[in-house]
């Protein structure tokens, strides 16, 4: 029986190589794409598909890609969140989507693209408080690697040209993000918020395709 994990890809550089490198060991990839509309453009969108299809060429078999409306779930987070927290729920928010996609198809771990210190999401700090959101593994293949070495396996496996469209990602990255959030601080707020009903949400309007 083949091992399955689902990759959250944003269509940038770093998420597709960090499916490919668990891709290649053997993993069957179910591919999220959480489409944050309107606080990005269709082209974002097209970019992200462009990827996965390119993902798919070194796949055995055809890549069942979850599209997720995240617009909602982004409007929430602003609504009840403190600003500079935004990408740090964002992310949890993320994590549970895919967690409960990755439970649905029978799969054990969620593959994220982060590199160590790219975004401010991405300090360990803050990897802890996203990680602590779900029971599943988060793995992240792309930790021991540098933007040049990421870079070159881009350009290896032909989604490199492909990721560096011009796209509009997300409109609601805050100027001064948190760098270091305490859990406590995050938990919290949490318990002000019905993020539950969010998630669940994005996650039945999800549409699936197979991409190949």
């Amino acid at each position: 029986m083949t091992d399955k994990a689902v990759a959250l890809i944003s269509g940038g550089i770093d998420s597709v190589v960090a499916a490919y490198l668990i891709q290649r060991q053997g993993v069957q990839i179910i591919p999220i794409y959480c489409d944050n509309s309107p606080f990005s453009g269709e082209t974002t969108k097209k970019r992200a598909l462009d990827v996965i299809k390119r993902l798919a060429t070194h796949a055995s078999k055809p890549l069942r890609t979850y599209i997720v409306p995240n617009g909602e779930t982004q409007i929430a987070i602003l609504k009840n969140t403190p600003r500079k927290m935004t990408c740090i729920f964002c992310r949890r928010t993320m994590l549970r989507i895919a967690e409960k996609i990755a439970k649905k198809e029978k799969a054990g771990a969620v593959i994220t693209g982060e590199a160590m210190g790219q975004k401010a999401s991405q300090t360990l700090a803050n990897m802890l408080v996203t990680t602590e959101t779900i029971s599943l593994p988060v793995l992240r293949p792309l930790l021991g690697l540098d933007k040049i070495e990421i870079e070159k396996i881009g350009k290896e496996i032909g989604t490199f040209e492909l990721s560096i469209q011009p796209a509009v990602c997300c409109t609601i990255t805050p100027e001064k993000p948190s760098t270091a959030a305490d859990l406590r601080d995050i938990l919290e707020i949490e318990k002000d918020w019905d993020y539950k009903k969010v998630v669940d949400k994005a996650v039945k309007e999800s549409t699936v395709v197979e991409t190949s």
